[in-house]
């Protein structure tokens, strides 16, 4: 964000855009000013799994069956380098996306 001029920002992440949104909270957060999650994750916390009803319980053991055998393309996609038309329109030498 130094490179596009922003001393502080706010951050959004949404499906992979999360991840990357928390980290740069915790990584500056001196600079971030506000976080927004449109997918946030969270995992069961150990007294969660123990006062668990069998509704929660089945839900639980879904999302651990999940991770262990439906998320292979997130471990191929966090393999892949970001594409360079996904970058901001304000890069050095442009202002607000218009070239100068």
């Amino acid at each position: 964000m130094s490179i596009l001029d922003y001393e502080r920002f706010v951050a959004h992440g949404g499906d992979w855009g999360c991840h990357t949104s928390i980290e740069l909270a915790r990584f500056v957060p001196d600079r971030v000013s506000g976080l927004h999650l449109t997918m946030p994750l969270a995992s069961p916390l150990p007294e969660d799994r123990a006062s668990a009803d069998d509704a929660e319980k089945r839900t639980i053991e879904k999302r651990g069956q999940f991770l262990m055998d439906g998320f292979g393309f997130g471990m191929i996609q966090g393999t892949a380098t970001a594409d360079a038309r996904l970058l901001p329109a304000r890069l050095p030498g442009r202002t607000r996306g218009v070239a100068r």
